[in-house]
């Protein structure tokens, strides 16, 4: 945990591992001691903790300080727990310095199709790393969806996220105006295109149709 722990770490080896985890996402050690500045409340929003592409294990980094306690240790379980297998570990810290990707802006659509939103919590330069990770395992277009950086569009899957392979909720404006999308979509071969048009019809020209679910009125954000 960085600066986090001067002179912690005695005491957080002596724990046993469900009392450490408790003291890690707490701060707290069992006597009430404490260990760390301030808890991990927003833990609780597991979406942006990591993101699983097929067999893939995409790490995910925070944009804020006050959430890269928890990613660290999500990218410590992705690595290290039995649970998630061991498929490719895709790890865009390796590529890209002082990387921001949240995994409430990554959304599967498909076996070979995935959108990242582009905004307030995962910047470009992430966006597009994760991109060259995921051509690597098999994945054939990736689909950058630039987003308003607003406390509204915080992440894509706020305003847009799929309930199966024919359908999605969304926000109306998004989805429908023919110029509330820029998509940049990316091919495992190296070619990039731009289109700005409704979502949903930018997602069709690549084959996948949707449905759409409406949610949070018509009111532009």
């Amino acid at each position: 945990m960085g600066s986090e722990l001067p002179g912690a770490a005695a005491a957080l080896g002596d724990l046993d591992p469900h009392n450490l985890v408790r003291a890690l996402i707490q701060g707290v050690l069992p006597n009430g001691t404490s260990v760390l500045r301030h808890p991990s409340p927003n833990i609780m929003f597991t979406r942006d903790l990591g993101v699983i592409v097929g067999q893939a294990r995409l790490l995910t980094f925070a944009a804020k300080p006050a959430r890269r306690r928890e990613m660290r240790l999500s990218r410590a379980l992705m690595r290290h727990h039995p649970v998630f297998g061991d498929g490719p570990l895709l790890d865009i810290s390796q590529h890209v310095a002082s990387p921001a990707l949240e995994g409430g802006d990554v959304l599967v659509l498909s076996a070979d199709q995935v959108a990242i939103g582009v905004g307030a919590r995962t910047d470009e330069r992430s966006a597009r790393a994760a991109a060259a990770l995921l051509h690597s395992t098999g994945v054939s277009e990736v689909h950058l969806v630039k987003l308003r950086a607003s406390r509204a569009t915080m992440h894509l899957d706020t305003v847009f996220t799929l309930i199966d392979d024919a359908h999605c909720l969304a926000f109306g404006p998004l989805v429908t105006q023919k110029s509330a999308a820029q998509v940049t979509t990316l091919q495992s071969n190296g070619s990039e295109s731009q289109r700005t048009g409704s979502l949903l019809d930018v997602l069709a020209e690549s084959g996948l149709p949707l449905t759409p679910i409406y949610c949070g009125d018509a009111h532009p954000i």
